[in-house]
């Protein structure tokens, strides 16, 4: 592989091609809405009651002050601009990237850069308005700090990322081995840089942490790890055609026996990270187990690109393409709205392959396919009798964000009923067993395409 540095002009013109590529990839998939996940519709709800009140309210359990700070900024152009800052920090990971294996040839590195973000599941995140992204952009670049030997900003920019999503905390240590030095010598300054990351966390969970507490530590996901768990998501998240990428890479490194040996330290960096997000993962895997491995998937294709071997290559321009082609589709695409007309091949369980309708695209379909629901949904509502009360399950601050004012619960016990007649949207029931819930009066339209 070849190993050249590009001169001061090159290295420019790389960097913005890149991040050109990176974001006009992204411009058609910011609407509707700020996802199909309901965090970045809380996200949105904390941002209108702060602007309205002055007063800081959390999203959600744990701790995102940052970035329910930055959705009160740009609250006048939401969901659009805070889908944006997404995107942008897809831009920002693809350029660390490129950063981190930056001694490969100029095709690797962008091969690199484009594979990291091209993946389908952080290619979803890069368009939808939660943390995902922005958090694991600044990750990547404490990572290049600390390898370029800036122990402070790297100790800051993990700081930063923790305020936009606490979880971020965990890569502390990594910051101990992203450093140019050998490992063996440890100097004053690569601590005081985990100082410098202790005080810049402080002061961006200061809002949360002054209202919540310790509180900020809690988390409605569930704890405990399920392998099964991880080996459906994988998949899900990576897509058929990056898990193709990653498995070529990972037989070549068994089989031909390829070498990390160039850019020792990216390489142990990097597998830093994914250890501790293997730690988080069995402590909380999270009921959306397939996002959580959004601050990871970037890191292993660092450790593809970082591979001497001509595997590199095909397995990078998989995980590129991995997004955009070959997505699959469970039993439930016609009622979702798949287009079932294109290519399609049958696979077991009801699933499909579609080689031309990959995950972004389907992404963006069952966004459109919300939006419609959502207004359907408020018509509907508007048309019940007063003093009705409406269990929506997830759909609750979709709603709520979407039509202001209107009376949506997620659960709701039965001793709480108090004589209200309780209707539910499809499958909201199941978040409050013993309530007798009525149906929409046209559930078969809300469901049409």
């Amino acid at each position: 592989m070849s190993t050249e540095t590009p001169t001061r002009s090159a290295h420019l013109l790389e960097a913005w091609t890149v991040a050109g590529a990176v974001l006009v990839l992204r411009l058609p998939f910011l609407s509707p809405g700020f996802g199909l996940q309901p965090d970045g519709w809380r996200v949105a709800l904390a941002a209108r009651s702060m602007r309205a009140t002055g007063r800081y309210v959390a999203s959600r359990y744990g701790a995102n002050p940052l970035h329910e700070l930055l959705a009160v900024g740009l609250f006048d152009g939401l969901p659009l601009l805070l889908n944006l800052a997404s995107a942008l920090g897809a831009v920002a990971l693809a350029e660390a990237v490129r950063r981190l294996v930056f001694h490969r040839g100029r095709g690797v590195r962008i091969a690199a850069a484009l594979a990291a973000v091209g993946l389908p599941i952080v290619w979803i995140e890069s368009v939808a308005g939660k943390d995902y992204l922005i958090s694991t952009g600044l990750l990547a670049w404490a990572l290049v700090f600390g390898l370029r030997g800036h122990p402070h900003r790297a100790g800051a920019l993990l700081g930063l990322a923790a305020g936009f999503r606490l979880p971020m905390l965990i890569f502390a240590p990594a910051l101990l081995v992203a450093r140019p030095e050998p490992l063996g010598r440890m100097r004053l300054r690569d601590f005081t840089g985990l100082l410098t990351l202790g005080i810049t966390a402080a002061l961006a969970l200061s809002p949360s942490a002054t209202v919540h507490g310790m509180g900020i530590l809690h988390s409605d996901d569930p704890a405990g790890y399920a392998p099964q768990r991880l080996l459906v998501s994988l998949p899900a998240a990576v897509g058929p055609l990056g898990l193709l990428g990653f498995t070529l890479a990972a037989s070549a490194w068994v089989v031909a026996k390829s070498s990390l040996r160039l850019a020792t330290g990216p390489s142990t960096a990097s597998l830093a990270v994914l250890f501790l997000q293997g730690l988080l993962f069995v402590y909380n895997p999270g009921s959306s187990p397939s996002s959580y491995l959004v601050p990871t998937l970037p890191f292993a294709v660092v450790l593809v690109a970082l591979q001497s071997s001509p595997a590199c290559w095909p397995a990078l321009a998989l995980m590129t393409l991995s997004g955009a082609l070959f997505g699959v589709s469970g039993p439930q695409a016609k009622q979702s709205g798949f287009q079932t007309a294109q290519v399609r091949f049958h696979l077991p369980g009801g699933r499909g392959l579609y080689p031309f309708y990959g995950e972004i695209f389907q992404n963006h379909d069952l966004r459109r396919q919300q939006q419609a629901l959502i207004e359907r949904v408020v018509r509907e509502v508007e048309e019940l009798p007063p003093g009705t009360l409406l269990l929506a399950g997830p759909w609750k601050p979709k709603l709520e964000w979407s039509a202001p004012g209107l009376t949506v619960a997620y659960r709701i016990n039965p001793e709480d009923v108090n004589g209200r007649t309780v209707y539910a949207l499809p499958g909201a029931s199941k978040w409050s067993p013993g309530v007798h819930a009525r149906p929409l009066p046209h559930p078969d339209d809300l469901l049409e395409r």
